[in-house]
């Protein structure tokens, strides 16, 4: 991704807003998504939806795969 994007995230719901955006910016689907990731795709579709129960680990691969850093303060 070479445009810089910035949010900063209050709920689940907006962390799954914010990687859908950036995911259709890419023009992927949540399919390409998954497999690049090395996630399944149900995994993706929840994570966009915002569901509270999702595995850090899987969280940090996605954004990894869509170049999103994370900054917590």
């Amino acid at each position: 991704m070479s445009e810089s994007v910035w949010t900063q995230p209050h709920s689940t719901e907006d962390v799954g807003d914010f990687v859908a955006a950036i995911r259709r910016l890419e023009g992927r689907t949540q399919t390409e998504l998954a497999a690049d990731a090395g996630v399944p795709r149900r995994f993706v579709n929840e994570l966009e939806n915002g569901h509270a129960t999702i595995y850090a680990t899987r969280l940090v691969a996605v954004l990894r795969e869509l170049g999103i850093r994370v900054r917590l303060e």
